[in-house]
């Protein structure tokens, strides 16, 4: 990596100013200020020779997005007075971190100096509500659901970059590389997501790809003499549940005929729709008949058992698939009648085992990981029931159960935890295993573990040969830089992959990582066609398949042309600007001329969990628990009655005295919780949800400890909504909001309402092959 340093030893240079002089932040990393400096090399080419660059790294928070503008920046102003190749018009970064990346940008100054890039550079946020519309440079952020839907990029962007290592942007990489193709000057930092998924971004002999592993990090941290992260990952363990082993070679088969079938048809919705359940089933941890009855009543869906009857209804185009096809849904029928006569599935105890030991340890929290936000409540209520005291490490915070989609998102704000997982991470998440920092621990039946060490080591070795002496002196030479002879650094030690029984005692696999090749190739390519279709089996909100789409539907059509379905339970935000009120509907009752609240990088989250993210993490972590629990009691209270109505008769009984629209808004709106405590007792003990008085208590502690958070950030949201609808003050009401909270303007900045023209109620239907 001396070839950095060298760079910053050329007098009157940007790579100078950045390293040696306080242009950048303090507290930047030495592999920050070489990503600046990656990023100010590539300006220095001539315009028509800029490959694309993919800069692969850990998630930051998007430091290092913003510090690869501030490089361009610098470079570009050095430039301006110096001589040399210089920005062609606007910057353009995008990323989840506006407001940081917007305080950041109009502070950014020459130490010394009184002269701020502010002064040359304004810096806005852009979205469909503000556009950029003067002739000034500017250094634009934006929301990715902004870009991803334009029409076509504005000619005056002369540099874009995409800060892709937030779970809701990397899994628009293809949208994104496609809405920027035009921009002269390109750069995405992605995390370590696999070449499969980054080719996305097109071909990997067009573009450059750099990564910030430890070893990398380390060599230049070294060369820059700053601070080296460590190089010693700690260990992942992989523990053998083989205490069902017929539900395990049952599962195996159906992942054998998966695959055959997959490698010979694998347009056949239906196939994906059978590794869906393939999926669900390996990584059930609940019991079956709760996770039934949940995907009945709580989301509108069809139940695993029914999925199955469909399928086995369907024929696939190719007649000699047929054989094979009636053989699968006949192995998925019997894997199912296999769990469905056990009580619980055997990996909630080995999970439950797992999870008593770690807490018996001393190290960071631990998170237990749910596959879908639907499981996560069932997963938390089972494991409790085993574990006495359980909600005693909740309430200190040393314990919390997470969906895997929330675990990215935190990953991606730098935040790790030791976790516990009932099943091999595939897809896009797998990334979340590389070079962890803390430990990290899978249940797996004994057919999961061959294809968990494969993709352990596939992992590892597309990274490693990022890694590679060649690799790296082909990628500085291409952006003009000197290389020194010999290695450049040292490759980052691969962790060790430990495979244990439950037991503890180490167990030696009967297959080895090559008979795995095409087992992986076909899950990764199933991952990615699940991604595309926006799937999270068992997930309210979550746009499903047609199969588990069956259960009641509505289909939502928009002033602006777009249709969204949505299963009829599905809660959605609405507001009415004659009234100013923002009220929670299901999409059963959703009308034409209503105005629904979209969130415009992920329509199918809505606009209550987005904030409930942000504020949540405002909390300590065990008033987190206990927000998060009386969430899922209301859920309950709505789901066990037909209506509002019949829940406020029944509370009647148990004395509850507040007329029918206070009960309401508690359930439905946003920062409207009740008052007394005697209020409140009576929901939690209805919901059926609470062990105890004490965890009453302290859940209404907790509400009262956010009401006037909550309050404040209900008075934000209702100013940018009026703005929306009327069509003024939009900046202002954005920018007020940044002053209450960095991260609720954040979610404010990708709101869009959107006008209802049309509500259509399907029938269900079944999947078609």
């Amino acid at each position: 990596m001396r070839a950095f340093l060298q760079l910053a030893q050329m007098e009157r240079s940007a790579a100078r100013g950045m390293l040696h002089h306080q242009v950048l932040p303090r507290g930047t990393t030495p592999a920050q200020k070489a990503t600046a400096l990656l990023a100010s090399q590539l300006l220095t080419r001539p315009s028509g020779e800029r490959p694309l660059v993919n800069i692969v790294m850990p998630p930051d928070g998007a430091q290092s997005a913003v510090i690869a503008a501030t490089g361009l920046l610098v470079t570009d102003f050095l430039h301006q007075h110096l001589g040399g190749q210089r920005l062609s018009g606007n910057l353009l970064l995008v990323t989840h971190a506006i407001t940081g990346s917007l305080e950041h940008l109009e502070n950014l100054e020459l130490e010394g100096s009184d002269i701020r890039f502010s002064q040359f550079w304004s810096v806005e946020s852009f979205s469909r509500y503000h556009p950029v519309v003067d002739d000034r440079p500017h250094v634009i952020v934006a929301n990715p659901g902004w870009i991803t839907r334009l029409e076509a990029l504005p000619s005056n962007i002369g540099a874009v970059i995409v800060d892709a290592t937030h779970p809701r942007t990397f899994s628009r990489l293809g949208e994104l590389e496609r809405a920027t193709r035009a921009a002269p000057l390109r750069i995405f930092l992605t995390p370590p997501l696999g070449e499969r998924l980054l080719a996305e971004l097109g071909n990997p002999a067009a573009r450059l790809t750099w990564l910030w592993s430890p070893g990398p990090q380390q060599a230049v941290a070294e060369e820059l003499r700053g601070p080296a992260p460590s190089t010693t990952a700690p260990q992942r363990r992989v523990y053998v549940c083989q205490d069902d082993p017929a539900f395990d070679r049952a599962l195996a088969e159906v992942r054998g005929l998966l695959v055959t079938l997959m490698g010979l048809a694998r347009s056949a919705p239906a196939l994906l729709d059978a590794w869906s359940i393939y999926h669900r089933m390996r990584q059930l941890a609940v019991p079956l008949l709760q996770y039934e009855a949940l995907a009945r009543k709580g989301w509108g869906g069809l139940m695993l058992r029914e999925q199955i009857d469909q399928l086995t209804g369907i024929s696939l185009p190719n007649a000699a698939l047929q054989g094979p096809w009636v053989q699968l849904t006949a192995l998925l029928r019997e894997a199912y009648d296999l769990l469905s006569q056990r009580q619980e599935p055997v990996k909630l105890y080995a999970l439950t085992q797992r999870i008593e030991t770690l807490l018996g340890e001393p190290g960071p929290p631990l998170i237990v990981v749910a596959p879908s936000r639907a499981e996560t409540e069932l997963l938390r209520r089972a494991v409790t029931l085993l574990i006495p005291g359980l909600d005693r490490h909740e309430l200190s915070g040393q314990i919390e159960f997470l969906h895997a989609r929330e675990e990215a998102r935190r990953a991606s704000a730098g935040q790790t935890w030791r976790s516990v997982l009932p099943g091999y991470r595939h897809g896009t998440l797998r990334y979340l295993d590389v070079y962890p920092t803390v430990a990290a621990e899978s249940i797996l039946y004994p057919h999961e573990v061959p294809l968990e060490q494969g993709l352990h080591h596939r992992s590892y070795a597309e990274l490693e040969a990022l890694e590679a002496t060649d690799h790296l002196r082909s990628t500085l030479t291409c952006l003009g830089m000197t290389c020194p002879p010999g290695d450049l650094m040292t490759s980052s030690p691969r962790p060790e992959l430990h495979i244990e029984g439950l037991d503890g005692q180490p167990i030696r696999l009967l297959q080895t990582v090559e008979t795995q090749g095409l087992h992986l190739d076909m899950d990764e390519l199933v991952s990615a066609e699940l991604r595309r279709l926006d799937l999270e089996p068992g997930a309210p909100g979550i746009r499903p398949s047609p199969l588990q789409m069956s259960g009641g539907q509505v289909t939502v059509r928009y002033e602006d042309g777009e249709v969204q379905t949505l299963p009829e339970k599905r809660i959605v935000d609405v507001f009415y600007p004659d009234t100013g009120q923002l009220v929670r509907h299901c999409a059963r009752d959703v009308a034409a001329g209503m105005h629904v609240v979209s969130m415009v990088d992920d329509a199918y989250s809505t606009l209550f969990e987005r904030l409930v993210e942000v504020l949540d993490a405002r909390s300590s972590r065990g008033h987190q628990i206990a927000l998060q629990l009386w969430r899922h009691a209301k859920i309950i209270l709505l789901d066990q009655y037909p209506s509002i109505r019949a829940l406020e008769r029944a509370l009647q009984q148990d004395g509850l005295d507040v007329h029918y629209t206070t009960l309401r808004s508690w359930l439905t709106e946003f920062g409207n919780e009740p008052q007394s405590f005697s209020h409140m007792r009576l929901l939690a003990l209805r919901s059926g949800l609470y062990p105890n008085e004490a965890m009453i208590t302290h859940t209404y502690e907790a509400i009262q400890g956010v009401r006037n958070r909550n309050r404040s950030a209900g008075r934000a949201l209702h100013a940018v909504l009026r703005a929306i609808a009327t069509g003024e003050g939009y900046k202002a009401a954005l920018n007020s909001s940044r002053q209450l909270d960095a991260h609720v303007s954040e979610v404010l900045a990708a709101v869009e309402l959107r006008r209802v023209t049309q509500v259509t109620r399907l029938q269900p239907t079944a999947s078609v092959a």
